[in-house]
C-alpha cells in the first residue's frame, strides 16, 4: 500500500490526504503529530527511513491499518521537501508485492517521486495565492469605487475587516494619500487608529513606502524568519 501525508498550515499536523492499497478506507482521515509514529518522525526530521523488522515499527505508535488487520512487514518513506527544505508532507510505501522486498534502490525512487510532488504542490499553492490575491484586488476596486460616493474612512474601515472573507491573515491596514500627506486611515481589529504608538508608525512608514512602488507586491516570510524576495530594499523594510 501507499500513503500521502500532507503538513498543515501550521507545521503541527500531518493528515493522510491519499492512500491505495488493501487498508486504504480504513486509514482515511488518520493524522499525525510532526514527531508522532512512523510519518511523523520523517517529518520531523525530513530524513528518509527503510524499516524492515515488523516489531520494531509497530513501536513506533498504533496504527489503524495494523489495527485492522493489515501485517506490515517493512515500511519506506520519504520528506516531500520544497528547494528550501521545507517541509510539505510525506509519502509512505507498505509490503512490497511479491516475495521481493523494500531496498535502498525504491527509496530512490521514492524521492524522485517526492520531488515532482514537491514541484507540483508548490505550483497548486502558489496558484491559491494569486487567486486570493486577485480577490482582494478585486476587493480593492470595489472598494475604490465605494469612495466616490461614500465617506472614506468608513469604506476604509469596512475593507480591513471584510477582507478577512477572502484571505486569511494576522493584521490588515489601508493607507491613503490625502493632500500630499500619507494617512494610516484603519486598522484591522482596531475602531480607532492612533499615529503615536511605534507600531502603527512602523506600519505607516512601510505603506508609505509601497504606495510609491509602481506597482503592488507580495512578500512572504518564512517560519524562520527569512523574506523571500531577491530585492534587498524590500527585505530592509520589511525587517525594520
Amino acid at each position: 500500500g501507499s500513503y500521502f501525508w500532507l503538513l498543515d498550515d501550521a507545521g503541527e499536523k500531518l493528515t493522510l490526504v491519499a492512500s491505495e492499497g488493501p487498508a486504504a478506507e480504513v486509514v482515511q482521515g488518520w493524522s499525525l503529530a510532526v514527531g508522532e509514529g512512523l510519518a511523523g518522525r520523517v517529518g520531523s526530521t525530513s530524513e528518509d527511513l527503510l524499516m524492515s523488522d515488523a516489531e520494531e515499527i509497530v513501536a513506533l505508535g498504533e496504527r489503524p491499518d495494523a489495527g485492522a488487520g493489515l501485517e506490515i512487514r517493512e515500511v519506506a518513506a520519504v520528506p516531500v521537501l520544497l528547494e528550501e527544505g521545507k517541509l510539505l508532507g510525506v509519502i509512505e510505501v507498505i509490503n512490497r508485492e511479491g516475495d521481493d522486498r523494500l531496498e535502498d534502490g525504491d527509496v530512490s525512487f521514492l524521492k524522485l517521486v517526492a520531488e515532482t510532488a514537491a514541484i507540483s504542490l508548490g505550483n497548486v499553492r502558489r496558484v491559491e495565492a494569486e487567486r486570493r490575491a486577485t480577490d482582494l484586488g478585486s476587493l480593492l476596486e470595489a472598494a475604490q469605487a465605494l469612495g466616490a460616493s461614500l465617506e472614506v474612512p468608513k469604506v476604509s474601515f469596512t475593507l480591513v475587516h471584510k477582507a478577512a472573507s477572502i484571505l486569511h491573515y494576522r493584521q490588515a491596514a489601508v493607507g491613503l494619500l490625502r493632500g500630499g500627506r500619507f494617512e494610516l486611515a484603519a486598522l484591522s481589529g482596531k475602531t480607532f487608529v492612533d499615529d503615536r504608538l511605534p507600531e502603527n508608525k512602523a506600519l505607516k512608514g512601510l505603506l508609505d513606502w509601497a504606495s510609491s512602488l509602481p506597482q503592488g507586491i507580495y512578500v512572504v516570510q518564512e517560519e524562520d524568519g527569512n523574506i523571500d524576495t531577491s530585492k534587498p530594499e524590500t527585505i530592509d523594510k520589511f525587517r525594520a
